[in-house]
């Protein structure tokens, strides 16, 4: 997939002012002087290892497209240091090495998620690509309006650097793994991009951190994702096997699910990983139907609860809304509780209209004053679909036939 960005770079009022070779000396000084202005050792460490992690998985015949990938990055991340000195100055040290070790996380990041496939619609990634692009393009322009005069041919620089690394990551990823045109990979770079810019000449310091922590939170749960992949694997056989038990569903009221134990430990692993959408997220694409076997075990404990405070209609809503991420899902069969829970949803449909009908007749007996008729009709609403307002209403018949 080729994007065209930047056009505005060879405006030649931009192109008009150049750093001298002293300038460029004494930023370059500035910047590796010691002064804690780049991104701290652990995190130097964190990329070197990402890198030859990365670089392994390529074949001998392939691995000169990534060093030529990662050449440009380091060329980038260079005339960016470069560019931000130029902008934030010696005062603003701390930001300096915010806006870096952003740089330099997300490329550890990248680098980690290389050789995993594309998830997602195609036609609508292309376009989410071409969204970032142009929102790149005007968020670059405006920058340019933001920056000293000497510092824009810095960060012209800076940025044609940017576009050459992506360029060459594009490719590099399109080898890792076949037929993913690096779609997903661009649009990372790309609204990276934008944050580090932001974060340079619009003030945008509290973005830029946020970005840093997801970013740090993400490569950590990447390097554990060992220790998590047996937790889900664990999971996922006691699921099975309490699966096994399960009888088909017969009413809203009495549904079935997983031991305490088994919901706990779905629990705990959900609180870990939600933050990342794994549903969404390629860091997860090998443990996916793991991670649906989480979702279902908790779907059905939230479900439960609410029909056993007599509140169907919300235990409905959470059923549906997960039954439309397992209809989509091809490995429905194969995940525990997934063909229960399919039945379930149809159950509830059921009874849920059911129960309307119900309601109807009890409204039109109660129009017409009979009472005793309106209650019974309300009562077999509530046994087949527990309902707070049904409940309601048949409370208030009652109290009016008492004369309260």
């Amino acid at each position: 997939m080729q994007l065209h960005v930047m056009n505005s770079l060879s405006h030649p009022k931009r192109m008009r002012l150049r750093t001298s070779t002293l300038g460029y000396l004494a930023v370059f000084l500035a910047i590796f002087s010691g002064r804690a202005l780049l991104a701290n050792d652990a995190d130097e460490a964190e990329l070197r290892a990402a890198i030859d992690e990365c670089r392994s998985k390529f074949p001998a015949e392939s691995a000169a497209i990534f060093d030529a990938a990662q050449t440009a990055w380091d060329s980038f991340r260079s005339a960016n240091l470069i560019a931000t000195k130029g902008k934030l100055g010696n005062e603003q040290g701390d930001r300096l090495n915010e806006m870096d070790r952003l740089c330099l996380l997300a490329r550890a990041v990248q680098l980690r998620k290389l050789h995993e496939p594309m998830l997602g619609n195609r036609d609508a990634m292309i376009k989410k690509a071409q969204s970032a692009d142009q929102d790149l393009c005007q968020i670059f322009k405006e920058c340019t309006e933001l920056a000293p005069g000497n510092n824009r041919h810095d960060l012209c620089e800076a940025q044609r650097k940017w576009i050459a690394y992506r360029e060459a990551n594009a490719k590099a990823a399109y080898l890792a793994v076949p037929g993913n045109e690096a779609i997903a990979t661009t649009i990372a770079a790309t609204e990276l991009r934008q944050t580090e810019l932001m974060g340079t000449y619009e003030g945008y310091t509290k973005k830029a951190a946020e970005a840093v922590a997801q970013i740090s939170q993400e490569l950590k749960l990447i390097k554990d994702m060992g220790p998590l992949k047996m937790k889900l694997q664990a999971l996922e056989a006691k699921a099975k096997a309490a699966s096994a038990n399960i009888p088909a569903p017969l009413a809203v009221t009495n549904i079935s699910a997983f031991p305490s134990e088994v919901t706990q430990e779905a629990l705990s692993i959900g609180a870990t990983i939600d933050e990342f959408k794994p549903l969404e997220n390629s860091i997860f694409a090998e443990v996916r139907p793991q991670i649906m076997t989480v979702y279902t075990i908790i779907s059905l404990s939230k479900a439960k609860e609410q029909v056993n405070s007599g509140d169907a209609p919300s235990a409905a809503r959470i059923i549906a809304s997960h039954n439309d991420i397992l209809k989509n899902y091809p490995g429905l069969n194969s995940i525990p509780g997934g063909t229960y829970f399919s039945a379930l949803a149809a159950l509830f449909e059921t009874s849920q209209r059911q129960g309307l009908e119900h309601e109807k007749k009890a409204a039109a007996a109660a129009a017409l004053g009979r009472t005793s008729e309106a209650i019974r009709e309300y009562k077999a609403a509530y046994d087949l679909f527990p309902d707070p307002s049904v409940a309601e209403k048949t409370k208030k018949l009652r109290e009016e036939s008492l004369g309260l």
